[in-house]
This record gives C-alpha cells, structure tokens and sequence, in this order.
C-alpha cells in the first residue's frame, strides 16, 4: 500500500496507524529528501522494518544523531539508500577482494520483471491509465 500524510507527528501517526489497523509499516519510505522526515520515518516504522532513502538530504540540519542511531540499532531497523546510478548496467564479471558485487545490475533486474510478467506474477493492465494513437501525441 503506498499512501501519503501530513500533518502534526502526532496526526500522522494516528492516520498511518488507523490505515494500518493499529500496526506501524513494516516499510517506509522517504521520497522527500528532507532531513526532518528521515526521523519521522524511523518512528513510524515497525521494529525490524526498513527505511527506504530515496531522497537525498540536500541542506544542513541540527539533531540528535544518537537518538536515530539508537532507534536503529535497538529496534533492529534497517535504513537503505535507492539510488540506482552506482548500479551496475550488466552482472559484474570482476571482484574486488575476491566478492562480487551483492547487488543485481540493471539487466538482471529487467529479467526477473519481465519473468513475472511471463509468469503471470506481475499484473501490468491496472497501471495502464490510457491508450492513445502515436499521431494523438502532442
């Protein structure tokens, strides 16, 4: 489910906890690259839930580190950054210290996508909105 909300830290977790029937998510993400936001992200996920970073903080901000530091490491949280330009396009074929890459390229991603739409696994229709014409196109 993906929902936006606003309002005062205490609205906001009244509205996500009466959307989620009483539970925190158990992922949340931050597309704003706000820094404030980040630690709101934290508390409102669910211990041993994910913080997905697609933003980038861009302006400096005062604020307890140890306290989001905390809130990660007792609460078992994991805090991911989604940007995929440091991915590679095809699989790596070198290592470095004898590890390959843990990620999955472009490429590699492409291929589970496409098996599951073969499969069946992956629904594309109700994303489609509209169809039109090439020469419809302005």
């Amino acid at each position: 489910m993906s929902t936006q909300v606003s309002g005062s830290p205490e609205e906001v977790r009244a509205t996500i906890l009466e959307i989620t029937h009483g539970q925190l998510p158990d992922i949340t993400v931050d597309a704003s690259g706000l820094t404030p936001v980040i630690m709101q992200a934290v508390d409102l996920t669910a211990n041993l839930g994910q913080i997905i970073l697609l933003g980038s903080p861009r302006q400096s901000y005062q604020g307890d580190l140890t306290r989001l530091l905390s809130e990660i490491h007792l609460r078992n949280l994991t805090m991911r950054g989604a940007l995929e330009w440091i991915l590679p396009e095809y699989p790596p074929t070198a290592t470095f210290g004898n590890k390959a890459l843990p990620v999955l390229s472009h490429v590699e991603k492409q291929q589970i996508l496409f098996s599951w739409i073969d499969k069946g696994q992956l629904n594309l229709e109700p994303l489609i909105s509209h169809r039109i014409t090439p020469d419809a196109i302005q």
